[in-house]
C-alpha cells in the first residue's frame, strides 16, 4: 500500500478488508501475457485468497503457475 506508515494496514486489517469487500480486481502476468479480472473472492481457513474465474474468461489461461495481485476497494465512492 502507501509507503507512509500512517496509511499502512497490518495483515489482519488487510484480511478484514478482503472479507468485507468480497470482490477484487485480480491482476495477473503470465508467460503468455497479462490481464485483469473483477472477481468474487473469499479467504479460506488458512487465510489464502480464493477467487472465481470462468474457464471462458480470456485471463483464465494466464492463471496457471503464475502469481497474482488482488486489489480491493472497501468503499464505493470517492472522498476528497
Amino acid at each position: 500500500m502507501h509507503p507512509d506508515p500512517a496509511f499502512r494496514l497490518d495483515d489482519a486489517a488487510c484480511r478484514a478488508v478482503a472479507r468485507d469487500a468480497a470482490f477484487a480486481h485480480i491482476f495477473v502476468h503470465g508467460t503468455n501475457g497479462a490481464g485483469v479480472i473483477h472477481a468474487p473472492c473469499t479467504l479460506d481457513d488458512a487465510g489464502d485468497l480464493r477467487f472465481h474465474c470462468s474457464a471462458r474468461n480470456r485471463v483464465a489461461p494466464l492463471l496457471a503457475g503464475t502469481r497474482a495481485i488482488a486489489s480491493f476497494s472497501p468503499v464505493n465512492g470517492y472522498v476528497s
